[in-house]
Formats: C-alpha cells, sequence, structure tokens
C-alpha cells in the first residue's frame, strides 16, 4: 500500500530483533535516547517517516470551546490549569506522583499573590486526593475534548510527567512539569518549565529498573526524587518563567 510505511515496518522488526526488545525494553529506550533525544521522535528512529519536533500538528476538537468554557464557569477569566492523575492505569501511589502537601503549598503561594487568578483542577480520576486552594474540580467531568479548549485557553498546566503535558504541548501550551523517576530530557518540551530535584539519584530510574513502577531503588519508602522537589523552588521557576503576568 505504502513503500514508506513498509520501509518503516521492516527496519522496526530488524531494530526489534537487534536489541532483543522483548528481553529487554531498556536497550530500546537507551538507544532512541541517543538516537533522538526526544520520545515523540523516537518512535521513528530511523528517520523513515520524517517525524520530528517542528512538524507535528496541533490539535483540534470537536466540541465548541466557547460553550466549554461558558459552561465550566472559564470564559473571559485568566486560570490556570493542575492535574496530579499522571497515569490512569496506575494507583495514588504512583512514583511520578508530587505529594499532594506540595501541592497545597504551590497553590496557597499562587492565591496569595495572585487572587484573581483562577486554579481549575481537571483529571480522569476524582480519587487522587483532595488539592486546597482548587476554585473549580472538574476531575471526573470532562471529556478529553473537552479538556483540550480548557487546557488551551489556560496560563498553563501543572502537572507531573504524564498525557496532559504531552497533550498541552500539542496545543502549544506551555506546562510546569514535576520530574522524578522519569528522564526530563527524554520526556520534556524546550517551552516548558522543567522542575527536579533528583540530588540522590543522578540517572532516573526508569533507565535502570525494569520495575521502577513498584518502588524507589533506593529502597525508600517515598520516591525521594518527588519528595526532594519543594513546591518553594516550583512558585519560584513559575516567577522566573514570568507565567503568572
Amino acid at each position: 500500500i505504502s513503500p514508506r510505511l513498509y520501509e518503516f515496518c521492516i527496519s522496526t522488526i530488524n531494530l526489534n530483533k537487534e536489541l532483543k526488545v522483548s528481553r529487554n525494553i531498556l536497550n530500546y529506550i537507551m538507544y532512541t535516547k541517543l538516537v533522538s533525544g526526544n520520545w515523540i521522535i523516537s518512535t521513528d528512529p530511523e528517520q523513515i517517516l520524517g517525524i520530528n519536533l517542528e512538524n507535528l500538528p496541533e490539535l483540534s476538537w470537536r466540541c465548541n470551546g466557547g460553550d466549554v468554557l461558558e459552561k465550566y464557569g472559564l470564559a473571559n477569566s485568566k486560570y490556570i490549569v493542575v492535574n496530579r492523575d499522571v497515569d490512569i492505569a496506575q494507583t495514588d501511589k504512583h512514583p511520578k506522583l508530587w505529594p499532594i502537601e506540595y501541592y497545597n503549598i504551590l497553590l496557597g503561594k499562587i492565591k496569595q499573590n495572585y487572587p484573581n487568578v483562577k486554579i481549575v483542577r481537571i483529571g480522569a480520576r476524582d480519587c487522587m486526593g483532595e488539592i486546597a486552594g482548587v476554585d473549580i474540580d472538574l476531575t471526573g467531568k470532562t471529556t478529553l475534548d473537552e479538556i483540550k479548549p480548557i487546557l488551551k485557553n489556560a496560563m498553563f498546566l501543572i502537572s507531573g510527567e504524564g498525557g496532559l503535558v504531552h497533550v498541552n504541548h500539542l496545543l502549544k501550551g506551555r506546562s510546569v512539569v514535576l520530574f522524578g523517576p522519569t528522564d526530563e530530557e527524554f520526556f520534556g518540551y524546550k517551552e516548558d518549565v522543567i522542575c527536579v530535584n533528583r540530588e540522590k539519584c543522578k540517572i532516573p530510574c526508569n533507565y535502570i529498573l525494569d520495575d521502577w513502577l513498584k518502588g524507589c531503588m533506593r529502597d525508600e519508602k517515598e520516591y525521594q526524587c518527588m519528595h526532594n522537589l519543594m513546591p518553594e523552588d516550583v512558585y519560584e521557576k513559575i516567577k522566573d518563567a514570568n507565567l503568572l503576568w
């Protein structure tokens, strides 16, 4: 049907055989990191399909974006969006989750200094803990199609590294991304405010452990990479990036 698509499929099969992906997926991750430096381009490591960060299409939506903003009280409002649900397949013990109390401190500082900015929470599930300082909580209430215009019209998104950060990138939005066990260079974007404090672990554990989702490689009760990322430091990064002006 398509010679180029056929060439892409054959190259992928050969790459899988070469790196024995079925036995060690980390080899493939490291290979694509070296080749591309970003997870989106890693889907096309041989550059047969020409996938790159410069030619990605902007996401669209089928619903009426203005009606969505009116529906949720966001029309003509200045607001930021917060998300804590980084992976719907996991629980509230996910290693990429920033502590609830840190969100409370960060949002408290934002509300104190920028009282006219609304804080809107979005996410697929309403079981990821209650965050103080939220003006409008839409967790579990919106469709993905509705989330798109909400993100598009927001000042910025605050989230752990996860799906909505990547959606926001394709909407040409900006995100404040809270990184821990995953690689900020591989999963991050140049327009985003990258927040990371991996003082005990210089290498993200997703490259070291096959089962990094099951626990800290230092046998800590809590993931130190997330707990070492202090809300005061994240707030200063937001200020330095002039995201709230």
